[in-house]
């Protein structure tokens, strides 16, 4: 008999064992669906839209957002160091665009995704699908053109990138901008530029394009609203980052904006 109950106690304890492990990994379980499930509070963005954003209710909603938010100087925030932009009001659709993703967490934890040496450095998208789903969550739109010959690809100039593709009107991404680098240009070149796009540079312009450089060539194919006024030696040190045979960083270089004033 004695035997016997070691027998029925060694078994109960082999399944109360076993229950518990059971019970132990359904908790942990949970716990790591918990962590990685992602709720609509995480991709909506911080401020209520009425409805999400088109090509056909996007200029009347920055209009009005833009009456009560008229900020124009931003901090992007990296590990290399901190890049202060000022946004240009003669493009005033860009500029509310910008601040209200901005504000809308739109661009937390994103990454300059696209770095092409002695050229630009480009912004605003992200390999986590957190990032793509706040976009979605906000819209589906691109922006008119606000270009002129007032705002240059001079080195430091901040532009938005678009589609070559079907897009006659030469409208906006909504989303991906970028710095310019450039280099010095000559004056054959600056000549041969304005002779194709039928267009004149100022002097001042001229000066800049010869003295600190940048990439007149997409002047009238990129909406161009604003510009880099410190920061530029961080600028230059990302675009010296190792990248793939795609221009994506090896390393994502992580990037936070804020609206300072």
């Amino acid at each position: 008999m004695e035997g016997l109950t070691k027998v029925f106690l060694g078994v109960f304890a082999l399944l109360f064992f076993s229950c518990s492990n059971d019970i132990q990994e359904k908790k942990e379980l949970n716990n790591i669906v918990k962590d990685t499930i992602i709720s609509i509070d995480d991709i909506k963005p911080k401020e209520n839209l009425p409805t999400r954003l088109t090509n056909k209710n996007i200029v009347e909603y920055l209009s009005s957002y833009g009456e009560e938010n008229k900020e124009t100087i931003i901090k992007i925030t990296t590990d290399f160091g901190d890049i202060k932009l000022r946004l240009y009001k003669n493009t005033p659709l860009h500029r509310v665009n910008f601040i209200q993703l901005i504000k809308k967490g739109i661009y937390e934890n994103t990454q300059f995704s696209r770095v092409v040496k002695g050229f630009v450095i480009q912004g605003g998208s992200s390999n986590e699908t957190l990032a793509a789903d706040k976009k979605f969550y906000l819209g589906d739109y691109t922006l008119p053109s606000e270009m002129s010959l007032s705002n240059i690809h001079k080195y430091g100039a901040l532009a938005m990138s678009r589609s070559y593709n079907d897009n006659p009107e030469k409208r906006s991404d909504a989303f991906d901008f970028y710095i310019v680098l450039g280099e010095k240009i000559n004056d054959p070149t600056i000549y041969q530029i304005q002779k194709e796009g039928k267009f004149k540079y100022s002097k001042e312009q001229l000066h800049l394009y010869q003295t600190i450089g940048g990439t007149p060539h997409l002047d009238f194919e990129h909406t161009v609203f604003g510009e880099v006024i410190s920061g530029m030696s961080v600028v230059e040190r990302i675009n010296r980052v190792e990248v793939d045979g795609h221009d994506w960083p090896r390393d994502n270089v992580v990037i936070n904006l804020e609206v300072v004033k």
